[in-house]
């Protein structure tokens, strides 16, 4: 137990990193927004009915395609264009419900995936 609590402590005080932080190596905010705009295929996005938008709190641009079948009533990502989940009013993971079919593929918020009927953990993307 010793040995335990002893390696806790030396832990809290170094980190416990395997990663070491190195500013000059780490990208921009908007070198990392060119890279993803660039991985983008525009045309496919368009011709599929995308938007090409930002999204999430770092305004990284994505295709985000809006579904025919939002809104409606499912038991499972089957049922939809994009996913089945809740929006609000969550529940305890495990819990027989129903969702919604998402709006969009637009994967920023919380929302909690219907597996087969089943509530799934909560997942919050920022």
């Amino acid at each position: 137990m010793k040995v335990i609590l002893t390696a806790l402590f030396i832990c809290s005080l170094v980190g416990c990193s395997a990663f070491q932080s190195d500013s000059s190596e780490s990208a921009s905010k908007g070198d990392l927004k060119q890279q993803a705009l660039k991985e983008i295929d525009v045309l496919a996005c368009l011709d599929d009915g995308g938007v090409i938008t930002k999204v999430c709190r770092l305004g990284m641009p994505a295709c985000v395609k809006t579904f025919s079948d939002a809104g409606q009533s499912c038991k499972d990502h089957s049922e939809c264009e994009g996913r089945c989940l809740r929006q609000s009013e969550f529940v305890d993971a495990g819990t027989i419900t129903t969702g919604f079919c998402s709006q969009n593929n637009d994967p920023c918020g919380c929302s909690q995936p219907i597996v087969k009927g089943i509530a799934q953990p909560t997942i919050c993307i920022d």
